[in-house]
């Protein structure tokens, strides 16, 4: 298949087998490289079915603290880890910003444990000049509803490996295909938000509304912006995460990968206007400029006292958002994993995410650059 082979090149592999989304490529790439009952270390600071991935596959999970300056596993604390039957170790790249990949798979190989890449917010981001997703023994892409490409549903697995792209093909076999009718309601739904969010006409209306919700605590419009509202423990796949992709979605990803580079120019033109107008205040990211191959699904900040701090950005016009991560080492449906992470509590409780979108112009930028000092000039 053509995507197939756009993808493997995309991330510098020599296969990619598509999957129906990319927490169900979580799932097939880890069954695929582990021996069931095998540890699977991780960091905690992501959403809830990345861990149910681990856990449906045969894993069982590892929580590793994350960095204070970027959220990523820390490899500083990855190799303590690194005892008993360990099958794999999952590296999540947030926010679209590489982590520190290449002393990771370094230290993966030192120890003989494979690697994994979870890149679904970072589908184009490089890492000392090579693509992400290509430096263990597979990498996973996600082309959900709002990621860099869209499939509306849809995920990807790239590898080296011609018998590890075999098994996870064979995996596959006989799971459904998703219908015309619910890939045109995700459609809809898609056209349905962007309408919202960007016609002249209709998002005062709906930024009200949003607002309102945001400073009175009401849960239907919390609804509007949020995921992972209710994790709780999976033990086998659901039905729903086992499908295929379709021509018509494996046609959008095709048409994605064209503009791709052009989109994440403009996100780190976004970005690099944000960390210049935010140069000197705590929070994320270092203060040191990322990786120039960054592709910034957002510009994350990490803010003491968030909800007041969302609470003045709301009252300014700015349309900032908490971040759907969890902290899965403390959450209770994970309780048998538990673990102390004091970095990744911190951080789940203060991350902040900056509109980087194609097409976010500089004046918005500026706008929600003066809301961020009049906060943090305010309390000081």
């Amino acid at each position: 298949m053509a995507l197939e082979a756009d993808l493997a090149a995309l991330a510098g592999c020599a296969h990619a087998v598509l999957a129906p989304m990319g927490r169900t490529a979580i799932y097939l790439a880890i069954q695929a490289i582990i021996k069931p009952g095998q540890i699977v270390v991780l960091s905690p600071l992501t959403i809830s079915d990345v861990v149910n991935m681990v856990i449906c596959a045969g894993g069982v999970p590892r929580f590793v603290d994350v960095e204070p300056h970027t959220g990523h596993l820390d490899p500083d604390r990855l190799e303590a880890a690194l005892v008993g039957d360990v099958g794999a170790v999952l590296l999540t790249h947030l926010h679209g910003l590489p982590a520190r990949v290449d002393e990771i798979a370094a230290l993966c190989a030192r120890h003989g444990v494979p690697l994994i890449e979870d890149a679904a917010q970072a589908l184009g981001a490089q890492a000392g000049g090579r693509p992400v997703g290509g430096f263990g023994a597979a990498g996973v892409f996600s082309f959900g509803l709002f990621k860099h490409i869209t499939g509306l549903y849809g995920g990807a697995v790239v590898c080296n490996d011609a018998a590890l792209a075999a098994r996870l093909r064979l995996a596959q076999a006989g799971w459904w295909e998703a219908s015309p009718l619910r890939l045109a309601a995700r459609a809809v739904h898609g056209l349905g938000i962007d309408v919202l969010t960007r016609s002249a006409v209709v998002w005062p209306v709906v930024w009200r509304t949003v607002r309102f919700g945001q400073l009175h605590a009401a849960r239907p419009t919390g609804r509007l912006s949020s995921t992972d509202r209710a994790p709780r423990l999976r033990l086998s796949l659901p039905k729903a995460l086992a499908g295929t992709m379709t021509g018509l979605q494996a046609g959008l990803v095709l048409d994605g990968i064209e503009d791709l580079e052009r989109d994440a120019a403009s996100r780190r033109r976004a970005a690099r206007r944000s960390h210049e107008g935010l140069h000197g205040l705590p929070g994320l990211p270092s203060q040191a400029w990322p990786d120039e191959g960054a592709v910034w699904s957002c510009y994350p900040l990490a803010v003491a006292n968030r909800s007041g701090f969302l609470d003045y950005a709301m009252r300014a016009g700015r349309d900032l958002a908490s971040t759907t991560l969890h902290n899965c080492a403390r959450l209770p449906c994970f309780a048998a994993w538990a673990t102390d992470c004091p970095t990744a509590a911190g951080l789940q409780q203060q991350l902040v995410q900056l509109p980087t979108w194609p097409g976010y112009d500089d004046a918005e930028i500026d706008a929600t650059i003066t809301t961020v000092r009049g906060w943090y000039e305010g309390r000081a």
